[in-house]
């Protein structure tokens, strides 16, 4: 700082003092107590002005979401007035873990490492110097702006979707035959589930082999399967079973009674 913009050593040492303090309202108590900073007028102002912003931040309850940090700048020159970043906590708490451990996959290291992902704050001259360069008296007109980092949010989405596995449809119920079809037994089924409000589908194939439905439901992260067989549709039965989980202890399902279908499918999807 001292060679590029020409300041006096112990100005540059005093300015990287302030650039290093971070808080909250607490460290504009702090600013208020170094008269040396209290003689100029606008780090008054700009005090005023953080003071008024915290005491709207505790109106809307989002106090414990703001933190003052003083080395926080901006590369334009037109701001007038408060500047702000928004950035994704979670994400930071994930690269400062895996700072610590070496990452298996690099693309999930530049990921997390995402810092702000919008950015902005107060420009009250930028409209009026648009209306003097074409040759009307420049106006102050009130103007806060943010802008949006599309690509880091964008690198945050996957992120996140690569840790979850995301279905790729809203099936809630495969409605599965033991053997023989039983293709209109099924279609019965699945339309008593749609007019229950449950999305339920089955294999359309007349005849559907048991291991290429129970295929369908791996790929397609299906949680219930109700299967039925000629034995179960002369008991008045369904089996119902949780394919979410790979439990023996399940065998081929529970036994539930078929009008009790309905009511047994709601409560284990919670609806």
């Amino acid at each position: 700082m001292t060679e590029e913009k020409g300041l006096d050593g112990a100005v540059a040492d005093r300015i990287g003092e302030f650039v290093q303090l971070r808080g909250g309202a607490e460290l504009l108590e702090r600013l208020q107590s170094m008269p040396d900073l209290m003689r100029s007028e606008k780090a008054q102002q700009g005090v005023r002005e953080m003071q008024a912003f915290f005491k709207y931040a505790e109106i809307y309850g989002v106090l414990d979401r703001i933190s003052f940090d003083m080395s926080l700048a901006r590369g334009l020159d037109y701001y007038t007035g408060i500047i702000y970043e928004a950035v994704l906590v979670e994400e930071e708490e994930k690269s400062r873990t895996k700072s610590q451990t070496k990452s298996r996959n690099p693309s999930d290291e530049s990921q997390a490492r995402v810092g702000s992902i919008a950015a902005g704050g107060r420009y009250d001259k930028l409209v009026g110097m648009f209306a003097e360069s074409r040759g009307k008296k420049a106006a102050d007109v009130p103007c806060v702006g943010i802008s949006f980092g599309v690509e880091r949010i964008y690198s945050v989405v996957m992120s996140r979707m690569r840790e979850q596995q995301i279905k790729a449809n809203r099936t809630q119920v495969y409605v599965i035959a033991a053997h023989n079809g039983l293709l209109e037994e099924r279609m019965r089924i699945t339309t008593e589930l749609w007019d229950a409000g449950i999305a339920a589908e089955f294999m359309y194939k007349a005849k559907a082999k048991l291991q290429a439905q129970f295929k369908v439901c791996d790929d397609e992260r299906i949680p219930l399967a109700v299967i039925i067989g000629q034995s179960e549709i002369d008991d008045g039965i369904v089996l119902i079973k949780n394919m979410a989980v790979r439990d023996e202890s399940q065998g081929n399902g529970v036994r539930v009674k078929r009008v009790d279908m309905v009511a047994e499918l709601k409560q284990r999807l919670g609806q």
